[in-house]
């Protein structure tokens, strides 16, 4: 496994929290054209396929950010990361 530098690994950080942020907003809007779909009574069945995909995407986002958190936090012991 790659270790970073303290600095490398909070900048890696927020872009990961902005990558999330962003994914929720993605999620959010395809959910509301799902909706606005069926309301019309149009066939929704790709933008449902999308949106399962756009969903494991977020969770492999979320865990990246768990990962790069627990690497940070290891940083802190002595012996570890400059």
């Amino acid at each position: 496994m790659i270790r970073h530098t303290r600095s490398v690994l909070e900048q890696l950080i927020a872009r990961a929290e902005t990558f999330v942020a962003a994914g929720e907003e993605r999620l959010t809007a395809q959910r509301a054209r799902i909706a606005g779909l069926k309301r019309a009574g149009g066939k929704a069945e790709q933008s449902r396929k999308f949106l399962k995909i756009m969903e494991e995407t977020q969770v492999l986002q979320i865990d990246h950010l768990r990962t790069l958190k627990r690497e940070l936090e290891t940083a802190a012991l002595p012996g570890r990361l400059r």
